[in-house]
């Protein structure tokens, strides 16, 4: 992802990123359900609702400033990043007649909220730092939910199959 933070003064100049690489990890630990889930049998079938959190899933890019816009040398360098999930909920609904496998009926997503925090090699006001979040929040953002209503739903599909959801 390439991504541009304008300049705000005639001292500076337009900031150009390249994201370059980067991981989402800790879905198998930070997912987790929060309170009681909700069972229900209707018309013979089980359904059971659970709310979730994804506080704690964490994000680590590199993102390579290899345009002049940080400082007014123009060097070239990698800006680590990290971003945390925080205050992120949401739900899913696992259904299953009598003898059949269970299956994810909902699965939601509340807006996720991520806290960015760039490397401390990259120096910018304030105004440009926040923009600069906000271009990493957004990017992050999108491919989560690529990952969490993608693979992630599925492997929630496969583990609900095997189990058994009975409660009469």
């Amino acid at each position: 992802m390439v991504m541009q933070v304008y300049k705000t003064a005639i001292t500076n100049r337009d900031l150009k990123v390249n994201v370059t690489r980067g991981g989402i990890k800790n879905f198998d630990t930070s997912v987790q359900r929060v309170g009681n889930c909700d069972p229900k049998v209707v018309a013979g079938n089980t359904s059971v609702t659970c709310p979730l959190s994804f506080y704690g899933i964490t994000a680590d890019l590199v993102a390579v400033v290899w345009t002049k816009g940080d400082d007014l040398t123009g060097t070239v360098k990698d800006v680590n990043v990290q971003a945390v999930v925080y205050n992120t909920t949401g739900m899913f609904e696992v259904t299953a007649a009598p003898n059949k496998p269970g299956f994810v009926r909902t699965f939601f997503v509340e807006n996720i909220k991520l806290e960015v925090t760039p490397g401390s090699n990259l120096d910018l006001n304030a105004i440009r730092m926040n923009d600069f979040k906000s271009y990493i929040a957004n990017y992050l953002r999108e491919e989560l939910y690529l990952k969490l209503y993608g693979n992630y739903q599925e492997l929630l599909n496969c583990a609900v199959a095997r189990m058994n959801f009975s409660l009469v």
